[in-house]
């Protein structure tokens, strides 16, 4: 609430016609596990990794306002281990890239301290492979609209640091290959399903 009532919107940092040039990482790492009691079912678990790396771009258009896009690598790992009456591991690889525009609004306290939030609409491509009794590979088209909401921190006027917190986003995915499917999601995700942090220069 303190954060609320005393934030400064004008400031050094993000005053009409400033830029930010930034490196996005984001790493998550989830493992998850099914067990039965009874004589010969199968237990299954799954290890998955997720690596994105990329760089954004912003500018200011008013005090406190940020236009830009970011543009990402993305690569993830999925192994699965089955055992019962035998034991099977398939692993799953896919790798693709993602183009957002977003648009933030940012809230300091004292130029050091606060927040950005707004929203953004994505297009990401991905291919996937996965090896086990046979080979299943796929491409993946993804539309994507949303909202994100970051803490964050300037150590510095010219340097800043922001983790995503929270995350609300709508996917449709349509997938062709070895198998064709069409799914779309929503999710709300807090800390954004992973760590994500960006290192961003001010540029004046």
């Amino acid at each position: 609430m303190a954060l609320l009532c005393a934030y400064q919107v004008t400031n050094a940092q993000t005053q009409k016609g400033n830029q930010n040039l930034a490196i996005y990482l984001q790493y998550q790492h989830v493992s998850t596990s099914n067990s039965s009691s009874t004589p010969f079912a199968s237990n299954q678990t799954n290890k998955t990794e997720a690596f994105n790396i990329g760089p954004s771009y912003g500018y200011f258009v008013s005090d406190g306002l940020e236009l830009g896009a970011l543009a990402s690598y993305i690569h993830n790992t999925t192994e699965s281990t089955t055992s019962g009456p035998g034991t099977t591991i398939s692993k799953s690889t896919t790798n693709g890239f993602s183009a957002n525009l977003f648009l933030r609004k940012y809230v300091l306290y004292e130029n050091k301290f606060g927040f950005r939030a707004g929203p953004y609409v994505s297009y990401g491509y991905n291919k996937q492979s996965q090896d086990n009794s046979s080979v299943i590979n796929a491409k993946t088209n993804n539309l994507g609209a949303g909202a994100t909401f970051d803490l964050v921190y300037y150590p510095t006027t010219k340097l800043g640091i922001a983790a995503n917190l929270l995350g609300l986003n709508y996917t449709h995915s349509k997938t062709n290959g070895d198998y064709t499917a069409n799914t779309n999601a929503f999710d709300f995700s807090f800390v954004n399903s992973g760590l994500g942090l960006s290192v961003f220069w001010v540029l004046k």
